[in-house]
């Protein structure tokens, strides 16, 4: 008995343990190696769940209402729906990788187009024929330059101060570089803060408990 015992023994430590089979790809769930591991960092993220809200909320905020109309966006709205965590990861996991986007995900074995042009297909959303956010960025780089070259020339056409030339610090800036800023930031576009009435959260009623809880 100990014999055979003793060959037992020797013959399991002999054998080789079986190793897990290595996934290949692209296989169902991801493209390669790397999106796979990104898929392992993005499980962790705090990912918070979209909710639908209810157009009859939103009688108290016209403005609101008017934009989600003007653009069709509403329709974004009426989308919003329970949805598989696993699924809406993977799709994240397998966008492209690099400087270069194709707008182009894979999901359980299928490639998804998510390029602008798709999206705008599917919902029905008309191409603006000029970009708005562009163009003011454009005029509000222009206003930028033309204040910088007043200022330029201003300044090297002086050759000594002139009873004119401000000082610093004066009663509205403590250095020149101050006073620049302030040019800079007048053309900023600044939403003005509006206060609302209570009475228009009452369809909100978890806006108005954090409201309530934070005093």
């Amino acid at each position: 008995m100990a014999s055979n015992r003793g060959r037992l023994t020797r013959g399991s430590s002999s054998r080789a343990h079986p190793t897990p089979n290595i996934p290949t790809f692209p296989n169902f769930k991801f493209l390669s190696e790397a999106h796979a591991k990104k898929y392992l960092k993005l499980v962790d993220y705090n990912i918070v769940r979209e909710k639908a809200f209810a157009i009859e909320d939103l009688q108290g905020f016209i403005e609101v209402l008017k934009v989600l109309q003007q653009r069709c966006w509403v329709s974004f709205n009426n989308l919003i729906r329970e949805a598989n965590k696993n699924i809406g990861l993977e799709f994240y996991a397998n966008t492209t990788f690099g400087k270069e986007s194709t707008y182009t995900s894979y999901v359980r074995g299928k490639y998804i187009d998510y390029s602008p042009s798709v999206i705008n297909s599917l919902f029905n959303l008309q191409h603006p024929p000029v970009c708005a956010l562009s163009n003011y960025r454009h005029e509000h780089k222009a206003q930028m330059t033309s204040q910088r070259e007043r200022l330029t020339r201003g300044s090297s056409s002086r050759v000594a101060p002139t009873p004119n030339a401000p000082t610093f610090p004066n009663l509205k800036f403590l250095f020149e570089a101050h006073a620049e800023k302030y040019l800079k930031l007048v053309d900023y576009h600044i939403v003005r803060e509006r206060a609302f009435l209570m009475e228009d959260l009452q369809g909100l009623g978890e806006v108005v408990k954090v409201l309530q809880q934070r005093c």
